[in-house]
């Protein structure tokens, strides 16, 4: 798919991504603001001084700032103002002394250079005097644009004359805080292109920030940044060493090497500790206590596709303006899938990351041991020389399959300018783990921006913070992947759940977290609904099972205000930081998977929003995938969930959009609960045999009693496929039989013996039980149907009388007649139908 390209030399304004929302960039955005300038003191009325204006970012810069981490309460208050803090000033010396070690995969193509090189058509050279003379941070005067064709084609010919990266080189920016010993070193590091699995766009900067105490001679905290500010960045406290930051290959997200094993360790081992100490964070039950951090997913396994960029149709390196890049000059196999079929199913061959080249600053007494060296230049003078980053509107190669190709394929057209953000005047704005912001702003009297006294936690819970492994050891673990089974639980359960979203204690902004997991064909994985047992004794029941997915998935978040922010899960895991409070739209689309699309409300700050079925989120292949809709009428519904007989909820959620479906694996069995927006229950039966299945959105008594009358006599069936002995109405065990009385209607009892008021009563076996519930579900649709809703409400009252019986003649069988695994199937089932008959009679219609 190609999309319209925006004009040369500057971003779309409309576009919100155009801040840098994606690929490691600032998200903040803005204007050029000035991040110098005097004191000019309160405006009339005492309100907005000049330089709480310039902390946040510039005048214009106001909307960016108001749904950044500090909010917009700084710009009125003089008083949150969070620090004194002052640029340059320090010593050159501790700039070099921490300067980081850059260690790169081997697939890597746009290593750190001088943006500055590629100005004027891309001539080599330090820019010139054009745009010079500005003052520090504001961009010059000029209002010189550096194109994304000349910086690429630049870089690209002079990597190929000379064999070696072009100009190595990292800027650098310092802050001070005047009421303490505390310093911050930011070292920023400008790419050419960004190329990953989920983006790609012209130019890219990251940031790793040095928390330094001076009086003390130690590094207090790194902070390196990763995809946005959305996405979580990979810190950690009080580290021990040497510093040195990996490299996402292409994208150039930065991760963390504090135990100097040359890749990444999330979480600690028997020798080595975890190169972040971010807190923890339940996601979801297959991921549990999972360090709130981005990480580097390619250095722990995981295997994500890369994609190639096209514009006007055509690959990126036919284009006439790129004379000197060619195909090899990005990155390509085996790491990009070059064409849609490739994508039919999920690529399995796709490297992980192999470490590659590293880069160590000039001078430096490791330069010996390093491939390259890098120049350290202040970042001011690039300030100075360069105003704005363009570059047109890239695409996909082949067409992203499912409804999410226009979202996948709406990337940056223009980088977000350091210069131009929050974190540029306000470094702490940019640490997203609430523990260490915290910490920080403690001990060295700062404010964090946070609402409240105590720190704030990333569990669920609300009990204890989530540890920061202040010894230099990360005591956040993960649980791994388990097999799911719950049992007797009753997951497999009952009518839509109208309670409220799980909130949590965090006084940080809303987290948002799940963990992705995949579909398969058989009974070789996990199940939620039913134990684990049914996987081999029900196996021609069990349509499929849940594993964990073959390749990391991509993900985008759409937030209320129309921005868009992509990242990739981690071991599956997916982990958003500072979500928009109000309806937020993820979308998921894995590789050879049917894409997942969900509205995410969030209703508050500190909430911890888990999409999908308590936080897990499925996909399933798309030669299995089979759509799902609500039919016409479906505005009225609110809510939707669907799930399985064996492998439980796959979805709980808002209802779709126009044009958004639950995709559903073809061998499933399913029930599809509804409701609408005066909160009355509707539920369908659904067991797919084609490409699509469209379903009446119609709410009541009516439907849910249909439902009700199909789903019992199943369970019939299955109680009868199953059961031990076949079904001969009496089981001949002479006791704890149920009856039925004519004097009550033919409604069975639980009264033990054989006959309840006239001595002609018959036993009824569990599959009686399950009949007669079906008929009574059938009167109650039908008394629903002509109108009258109190009698449908007694027929819904006897079907929850039978589910008694049903409930206690399972309890009798079982161990005998009975398996355990059929005995926990039939009791769920029952729990789950009586739950549906009780939400049929509180309906109102």
């Amino acid at each position: 798919m190609t999309e319209d390209p925006l004009p040369d030399g500057g971003s779309d304004a409309s576009d919100p991504d155009a801040s840098g929302g994606d690929g490691g960039s600032d998200a903040d955005g803005g204007s050029q603001a000035d991040a110098g300038g005097s004191d000019s003191g309160a405006e009339e009325g005492g309100r907005i001084s000049r330089r709480t204006l310039l902390k946040a970012g510039g005048v214009a810069a106001l909307g960016a700032v108001g749904t950044g981490f500090l909010g917009w309460r700084y710009l009125f208050d003089d008083d949150a103002a969070p620090g004194d803090w002052e640029a340059d000033g320090v010593d050159r010396t501790l700039v070099e002394r921490y300067a980081p070690r850059l260690e790169f995969g081997v697939n890597e193509r746009w290593y750190p250079t001088d943006p500055r090189r590629y100005l004027d058509g891309g001539e080599s050279g330090s820019g010139g005097d054009e745009g010079s003379g500005g003052e520090s941070g504001s961009g010059g005067d000029e209002g010189v644009t550096l194109d994304g064709f000349a910086a690429l084609d630049g870089y690209t010919r002079e990597f190929r004359e000379s064999g070696e990266p072009p100009a190595p080189t990292v800027f650098y920016r310092t802050l001070s805080e005047a009421s303490s010993p505390l310093v911050v070193l930011q070292y920023w590091m400008y790419s050419a292109f960004d190329q990953f699995a989920v983006n790609f766009h012209w130019h890219d900067w990251e940031l790793l920030q040095v928390f330094v105490d001076t009086d003390a001679d130690e590094v207090v905290l790194l902070s390196a940044s990763a995809h946005s500010r959305k996405v979580p960045n990979n810190e950690h406290v009080d580290p021990e060493g040497g510093i040195t930051v990996l490299s996402e290959v292409g994208a150039h997200a930065s991760a963390l090497d504090v135990d100097g094993s040359r890749t990444f360790r999330r979480t600690s081992g028997e020798d080595l500790a975890a190169d972040v100490t971010n807190g923890a964070v339940d996601v979801a039950e297959r991921i549990a206590r999972f360090p709130f951090a981005y990480g580097l997913p390619r250095d722990e396994r995981g295997r994500i596709p890369y994609s190639a960029p096209e514009l006007d149709g055509d690959p990126l390196w036919e284009h006439p303006d790129l004379p000197n890049v060619r195909a090899e000059d990005l990155i390509g196999e085996p790491l990009v899938v070059r064409d849609e079929a490739n994508l039919a199913t999920a690529p399995t061959e796709v490297p992980a990351r192999e470490p590659g080249a590293t880069f160590v600053v000039e001078g430096s007494a490791d330069a010996d041991d390093a491939d390259h060296t890098y120049a350290l230049e202040p970042i001011e003078e690039v300030a100075n020389a360069i105003s704005d980053f363009g570059g047109p509107q890239l695409s996909f190669e082949f067409t992203i399959p499912g409804a999410v190709e226009d979202q996948f394929a709406d990337h940056l057209t223009s980088v977000g300018i350091p210069w131009n953000g929050e974190r540029y005047v306000e470094p702490l704005s940019d640490v997203s783990d609430d523990t260490h912001r915290r910490r920080v702003a403690d001990e060295y009297g700062l404010s964090t921006g946070d609402d409240g006294d105590d720190p704030a936690t990333t569990g669920d819970d609300g009990d204890d913070p989530a540890t920061t492994g202040d010894d230099g050891n990360d005591s956040a673990t993960t649980a791994g992947t388990a097999a799911a089974g719950l049992g007797g639980s009753g997951v497999t359960g009952g009518a839509l759940d109208l309670g409220a979203d799980d909130q949590a204690a965090s006084s940080g902004g809303s987290k948002l977290v799940a963990a992705v997991e995949a579909t398969r064909s058989d009974t070789e994985g996990r199940l939620r609904g039913a134990p684990d047992e049914a996987r081999s004794e029900l196996a021609p029941e069990v349509g499929f099972t849940l594993t964990d997915p073959p390749v990391e998935a991509g993900c985008l978040l759409e937030t209320p205000e129309g921005e868009t922010v992509s990242t990739v899960t981690a071991g599956g895991a997916l982990l958003l930081d500072d979500v928009e409070e109000g309806e937020n739209r993820l979308v998921v689309d894995g590789a050879g998977q049917a894409p997942y699309a969900e509205r995410v409300p969030v209703e508050g700050s500190g909430e911890v929003a888990r999409p999908g079925a308590e936080g897990s989120v499925p996909l399933v292949p798309r030669e299995d995938a089979v759509k799902v809709a609500v039919g016409e009428g479906s505005a009225g519904v609110d809510r939707v969930r669907v799930e399985d007989d064996y492998a439980g909820t796959l979805y709980d959620a808002p209802a779709p959009e126009a044009g958004d479906a639950v995709y559903v694996h073809r061998e499933g069995t399913y029930t599809v609960d509804l409701r609408d927006r005066e909160g009355d229950p509707g539920a369908a039966r659904v067991d797919p045999d084609g490409e699509r299945v469209e379903l009446s959105s119609e709410t009541g008594k009516a439907p849910m009693a249909e439902y009700l009358a199909r789903y019992l006599r199943e369970s019939a069936e299955l109680t009868r496929e199953y059961q031990e002995g076949g079904d001969d109405g009496d089981d001949g065990d002479g006791d704890d039989d149920a009856t039925t009385s004519p004097g009550q209607g033919g409604t069975p009892t639980d009264e033990p013996g054989g006959t309840s008021g006239g001595g002609n009563g018959t036993t009824r076996s569990v599959a009686q039980f399950f009949e007669a519930a079906a008929d009574a579900a059938d009167r109650a649709a039908e008394a629903a149907r002509d109108g009258n809703l109190q009698s449908a409400d007694a027929r819904l009252g006897s079907v929850r009388e039978r589910l008694n019986g049903v409930r206690s003649r399972v309890e009798a069988q079982r161990g005998r007649r009975l398996s355990e695994t059929l005995a926990t199937v039939l009791d769920d089932r029952a729990d789950g139908a009586d739950r549906r008959a009780a939400a049929a009679i509180e309906s109102s219609k």
